[in-house]
């Protein structure tokens, strides 16, 4: 999104705001169980890693006044008219239905990336000498990758007449929030290499490798959901000058809602619109592919230490970002009215209904992406 400070049209660019998944910090071990035969040729072992990755702005509160924010995670087309109009647009009644801006003056986020993954390996030496070992891997694995984008953005609070005749007033803000997550997970086969080469001849300080993958047929769960919280009042002032001194100050209480594509004009009494999208079914293959290479020292028969460079890819798995792309292209949005006999005199009823149902249509989510995980870890084993 963008943030500017000087409020709207005051010429100076405005501060890009981008959320990431943080960088450089630690996270849960990846934990790694295993038996060696006694010749030492062949091992099995057991590997569990979880970690979730966050990064979020919540602030204390969504009234910062004369700042301007805008989102590119707002769905295009969806304007919120609530907000103040010049006077130099105004027509006679003071309402100028052209100007509808998009200026939040808060916003809030999440956006986080959950890993989880389960391996069981067999492993066997295809070659070894004194100096070097190489084996070859096999087994099953278990990956599950969920990713979540929550977005809000608050528009300027405006004070409404709480009652005729009365000095008394409220305030009201409008919200549109929006939340896009998609779980990938399921189990498949996993096939790898791990080499070992000492460096000295007490066999103390060493270099190890490892590279392996696993195809996972697809089990997906996606969901967008979006929310229009419209609180609808809006106080209008008008001023005008009459000549000799004279000005008349009009104070008219005017309910609006937001302009959404294909929900034609302003359907009083509905509720704010919400709505969601959500696929669940069975998709493609993707692929969970690690790798890592580091130093070790084994400081005796029971301990070792080392330093390892890590990488994990994940290839072919449902796009987050790429659904919000899709809904910004493609998604046309309605109310399904209930029937006339419940609320009589709206066209285009449905019998079926008791309350107005918003709806979202949007076509299958498809978009495909590559997620890497990479950094430095510090490598313990203790072997009895």
């Amino acid at each position: 999104g963008q943030d500017d400070h000087l409020g709207p049209r005051a010429g100076d660019p405005a501060v890009p705001l981008v959320a990431e998944v943080p960088r450089g910090h630690l996270e849960s071990p990846m934990i790694t169980i295993g038996l060696n035969r006694p010749s030492g040729k062949s091992a099995f072992s057991m590997t569990f890693h979880d970690f979730d990755v966050v990064n979020q702005r919540i602030p204390t509160n969504f009234d910062r006044e004369g700042y301007v924010t805008t989102s590119n995670l707002l769905p295009a087309g969806i304007a919120f008219r609530r907000q103040a109009q010049p006077s130099s647009a105004r027509d006679t009644t003071g309402v100028d239905n052209d100007f509808i801006p998009n200026w939040g003056t808060d916003w809030a986020y999440r956006i986080a990336v959950d890993h989880q993954m389960t391996d069981f390996t067999y492993e066997r030496n295809v070659f070894e000498n004194e100096r070097f070992r190489l084996r070859w891997q096999g087994g099953v694995r278990y990956g599950r990758l969920k990713q979540t984008i929550g977005h809000a953005l608050a528009f300027a609070k405006e004070r409404g007449i709480a009652a005729v005749d009365s000095v008394q007033t409220t305030e009201k803000q409008d919200f549109f929030f929006v939340i896009s997550d998609v779980d990938s997970r399921g189990l498949g086969p996993k096939f790898g290499l791990d080499s070992r080469w000492l460096l000295d001849e007490k066999k103390k300080w060493s270099i190890e490798a490892q590279a392996d993958f696993a195809l996972i047929p697809e089990t997906t769960s996606a969901t967008y959901q979006l929310n229009l919280a419209d609180q609808t009042s809006e106080l209008l002032v008008i001023r005008q000058d009459l000549g000799g001194g004279n000005v008349s100050i009009a104070i008219s209480n005017v309910t609006q809602q937001p302009a959404i594509p294909d929900v034609p004009g302003v359907v009083l009494g509905l509720p704010p619109f919400s709505a969601t999208v959500s696929q669940g079914d069975f998709t493609e293959n993707m692929i969970l592919a690690t790798g890592r290479v580091g130093f070790r020292y084994q400081a005796n028969n029971y301990f070792g230490i080392g330093l390892d460079l890590w990488q994990m890819r994940w290839m072919n798995v449902l796009s987050n970002t790429g659904i919000l792309a899709k809904v910004n292209r493609e998604a046309t949005f309605e109310y399904v009215l209930p029937s006339p006999g419940t609320n009589p005199g709206q066209p285009n009823s449905d019998p079926q209904l008791q309350d107005a149902e918003p709806v979202i249509h949007v076509s299958r989510f498809d978009g495909r992406e590559d997620y890497v995980f990479d950094g430095i870890n510090l490598n313990l084993s203790f072997q009895f």
